[in-house]
């Protein structure tokens, strides 16, 4: 998933998922899938 925020998170090195969704709790804008494929 990729976000657009309102705002810049101050997280610091090594935070956990956990920490990162709730400093993102009422900052989303916006919400978008990026796909990839790769190959040989």
């Amino acid at each position: 998933m990729v976000y657009t925020l309102d705002t810049v998170l101050d997280l610091n090195p090594g935070a956990t998922r956990k920490q990162l969704e709730k400093a993102m709790e009422g900052h989303i804008l916006q919400t978008g899938l990026l796909e990839g494929i790769y190959g040989k």
